[in-house]
């Protein structure tokens, strides 16, 4: 059995993971919270 592999782990994703993460570390980005939102199944 195979499968697509998960876009979320492709290298360009992941290239720029790393660089948020470093921008954060480096306090070039902050995070921020936000309320979690739900949605209404009609």
């Amino acid at each position: 059995m195979t499968a697509d592999p998960d876009p979320f782990y492709s290298e360009a994703n992941m290239k720029r993971l790393r660089k948020a993460i470093a921008d954060v570390e480096a306090g070039r980005a902050k995070l921020a919270e936000h309320e979690l939102l739900e949605v209404k199944d009609d």
